[in-house]
């Protein structure tokens, strides 16, 4: 809440209290919207209406009463008014864009700090996450029974199911049997 209201949209910076107005200068927001803002107003020239135009009842030159506007004109520049009223300015675009940047990488590095410096939930520097020569109780059952999984790096043997076979398939084993029955 506090970023939305000190980057320059729901109080202008030249409103801001001094004693908050530092908070501007962190608010990421503040230097976006200053220089989207900026961006849209540049070029841009508003005619001033009646409610705007001074004397309102003829007698004399009327100018417009906005701030930014030269005197005895009866429009003014967009830009002029976000230089004057907003204390927004043209040349600021690249350089927020810039610390946006900046703002964020240094969001980044903090975030990549913490998250290494903090513990994962439930363990902590003592704790081996997996113990050596674990994998479960399944697995250690199967490998004394003989009919663990198989490594293609144990050498030749038995293959898993998801593996290539080598040599011989099933089918051309069972054909074999086969005809050494009927033999």
């Amino acid at each position: 809440m506090t970023n939305k209201q000190y980057a320059g949209y729901i109080i202008y910076t030249p409103s801001m209290k001094p004693w908050f107005s530092w908070i501007r200068w962190i608010n990421p927001i503040y230097y976006s919207f200053e220089a989207l803002f900026i961006n849209e107003l540049d070029g841009l020239r508003v005619d001033c209406a009646p409610p705007q135009l001074f004397p309102l009842q003829g007698g004399g030159p009327q100018g417009c009463a906005i701030t930014g506007a030269e005197p005895g004109a009866s429009s003014l520049m967009g830009q002029a008014w976000g230089n004057q009223a907003l204390e927004f300015y043209k040349s600021h675009v690249w350089r927020n864009f810039g610390i946006v940047i900046a703002l964020w990488l240094f969001c980044l590095f903090i975030c990549i700090i913490v998250i290494e410096r903090l513990p994962a939930a439930g363990s902590n520097k003592a704790v081996l996450l997996y113990k050596r020569g674990g994998g479960g109780k399944f697995i250690r059952a199967s490998n004394q029974n003989g009919n663990g999984p198989k490594d293609e790096e144990e050498g030749a043997g038995q293959a898993q199911p998801n593996e290539k076979q080598s040599g011989k398939t099933d089918s051309d084993k069972a054909k074999e049997q086969v005809h050494a029955a009927n033999t």
